[in-house]
């Protein structure tokens, strides 16, 4: 995904399995917007255990977009941090 003015992500620090448990349940959100990306990866090579989840949106996400992101951890959701991109 490009970024372009309107390109914002979400980011979620947690712990791998946390994070890889978000990762599945996207998978089985039926009513997941195609247009929103997201992907998870170990933040450091010398920290595996240490993962970050991003959410592309191609606006800002709003109120609902942000519950729906919370909704994919079970149980507390990490924190949420919300940024826009830079025109590239």
């Amino acid at each position: 995904m490009t970024a372009s003015a309107d390109s914002w992500k979400i980011t979620a620090l947690a712990p791998r399995p946390i994070i890889q448990a978000a990762l599945i349940q996207h998978e089985d959100a039926w009513d997941w917007d195609p247009d929103i990306v997201l992907t998870g990866c170990e933040i450091a090579e010398d920290k595996p255990d240490d993962w970050r989840l991003d959410v592309y949106f191609p606006h800002k996400p709003t109120a609902s977009d942000t519950t729906a992101v919370a909704a994919l951890f079970t149980g507390k959701a990490p924190k949420l941090t919300t940024e826009k991109l830079p025109d590239e």
